[in-house]
């Protein structure tokens, strides 16, 4: 970590009694930082508002104002182009118990690390994904948005940290394909593209609704068994972008000019958005 702003002031702790490390109270978003220039900040604001909304916090009418103003603080305190830039917002720090006071006041936190971007040749090359054991509960309260408990996730990564996979993807308990560990994924099989529903399970990525909003694709309950049907495919996220999968659970995959060039408009869309 290069620097970090906890309510605006610099810090590198938050108190004992924090919603967000007793309870995964809270929210974060992982944004990348090209060139000075933050990207998709829209797309950002208003996942934390709908997810911020969803458990049931209230936000200041003044509080994108006091993000942006922490994030420039923290921009201006670094002098590298390329960062990544993760944002946590947590109900606050409280006493005992579940059900928080209304007292509570917001905690914002704002760390800034450095990027180190996939190679350009295994961007356009592909990589390697595998298929993951660990299944992540189906809770639509909670699905799409980024809230703090990452605890499927950080199962299911450990299970490829020996590998030479790139990506693992995950299921539901009920065998529905939802995403990467840490990207969307988006699958041409039955002669259309498809990216699993999250209605039940995962994130909203960023990036994933950049592509939904340019691209006809269907969003579908894909089970693990249709894998072996994949012709090509790509995962997407905030920092890697688009990047195609040549290897799908030990079958080649094609890596196509329609996937690269889809890669290269939306590098040019995050250096415009």
């Amino acid at each position: 970590m290069l620097f970090a702003l906890v309510n605006g002031q610099p810090a590198t702790a938050i108190s004992v009694q924090e919603r967000g490390l007793a309870y995964g109270d809270g929210l974060f978003e992982t944004l990348k930082v090209a060139a000075g220039h933050l990207c998709f900040w829209p797309y950002h604001w208003q996942r934390l508002q709908q997810g911020m909304q969803r458990l049931g916090m209230l936000i200041p009418v003044d509080f994108e104002d006091q993000l942006l103003a922490d994030i420039r603080r923290a921009l201006a305190s670094v002098q590298e182009p390329d960062l990544v830039l993760k944002l946590i917002i947590t109900r606050g720090a409280g006493g005992r118990g579940y059900l928080a006071t209304t007292d509570l006041e917001l905690t914002r936190v704002v760390m800034l690390s450095q990027h180190k971007p996939m190679e350009r040749a295994q961007r356009q090359q592909g990589i390697k994904v595998g298929l993951c054991q660990t299944a992540l509960a189906r809770q639509p309260l909670l699905a799409g948005i980024k809230h703090l408990n990452r605890l499927e996730q950080v199962l299911a990564r450990r299970e490829w940290a020996a590998t030479d996979w790139q990506e693992g993807l995950v299921c539901d308990t009920q065998a529905n394909l939802v995403s990467g560990t840490l990207s969307n994924v988006f699958l041409f099989l039955d002669g259309r593209w498809q990216t699993p529903s999250i209605e039940y399970a995962g994130i909203a990525g960023t990036r994933r609704r950049w592509v939904l909003e340019r691209w006809s694709v269907q969003e579908n309950q894909l089970l693990t068994e249709q894998l072996q049907a994949v012709e090509q495919g790509f995962i997407c996220n905030a920092l890697m972008g688009i990047v195609p999968i040549a290897e799908l659970a030990g079958r080649q995959l094609l890596v196509t000019e329609q996937i690269l060039s889809l890669q290269a408009a939306l590098e040019k869309s995050e250096q415009s958005c």
